[in-house]
């Protein structure tokens, strides 16, 4: 699945190039640096990930359906307060539960997603328009957008000023808002977890704060109307699961005691502070 890593020489914020290690390399996630300058936080080395085929990818998806609906459902009543109705883009879309439920309310949905399976099974089973092409300026879209989602996908570009910034000019429509959810790794609980914290990872790239989120959203020509703390609603199993993963002996555990309890399936909401959830809007 490793292609290559690259190593960072300029923030992609401010363009410094003086950075300090804050935490080293394991077997977890590369070098987290940190930009002296405006303080953005990234990894260094970033090593390239295979997405499009990545394996068991669709299945773990299916498997915490419930909660990911209900996830979806939240995160639309966040955007109805600022927009109702029109075109709505979801770049990295997974299996397609968020576009489906936006569908339902009324949106007219359109979605992108590198994972094949993911892609096959939004366009066959959910009946979603899902393209498949990594690079945006290559798709056709017939107009822009007047809401564009992207829930935990940031992380995970190695541009983000050049990637939000062709976005914001391109495919968001004068006025229209760009919901972002990126994981916050600046928190109280990551203060006491450190490096065994789920959200450093290999597959990360960058870590926002508030602070260099408003200065990216600022760059690219984006307005914060809210931010708030991002909320999740999955079955308790399967949030125990995320956060012990790189514990198997405790994982599997807990879950043997919450199925022995009849508390394995209960819905429970992860939050804390653990994801931002930002409503942007495009400057006129």
């Amino acid at each position: 699945m490793t292609v290559r890593s690259t190593i960072v020489n300029n923030c992609d914020l401010c363009g410094n190039t003086e950075f300090e290690v804050r935490f080293s390399k394991n077997e977890f996630h590369s070098d987290i640096a940190r930009c002296k300058s405006c303080g953005l936080v990234f990894s260094n080395p970033q090593v390239e990930r295979n997405y499009s085929d990545y394996p068991n990818y669709i299945r773990n998806y299916i498997k915490s359906e419930k909660g990911r609906r209900l996830t979806s459902r939240w995160r639309i009543k966040q955007i109805q307060k600022y927009v109702s109705r029109g075109n709505l883009l979801e770049i990295g879309c997974s299996g397609g539960f968020f576009l489906d439920e936006a569908q339902k309310t009324g949106f007219q949905v359109t979605g992108t997603e590198l994972n094949q399976e993911a892609v096959k099974y939004g366009r066959d089973v959910l009946n979603l328009l899902v393209y498949s092409e990594q690079d945006l300026s290559s798709i056709k879209f017939p107009e822009k957008f007047n809401v564009i989602a992207m829930f935990n996908l940031l992380e995970h570009i190695p541009k983000p000023y050049e990637f939000l910034k062709y976005i914001t000019d391109h495919l968001l429509a004068e006025g229209g808002k760009c919901v972002i959810e990126i994981p916050n790794i600046f928190t109280f609980q990551f203060r006491f977890v450190g490096t065994k914290c789920h959200h450093l990872s290999w597959a990360h790239y960058y870590y926002f704060s508030q602070e260099t989120f408003k200065l990216l959203a600022e760059k690219v020509g984006l307005v914060i109307l809210e931010c708030k703390s991002g909320k999740r609603l999955y079955p308790m199993g399967n949030a125990f699961g995320t956060y012990l993963h790189r514990n198997k002996f405790l994982k599997n555990t807990v879950s043997r005691m919450l199925k022995k309890v009849n508390l394995y399936d209960k819905i429970i909401s992860i939050g804390f502070r653990e994801y931002l959830f930002y409503i942007c809007e495009k400057q006129s």
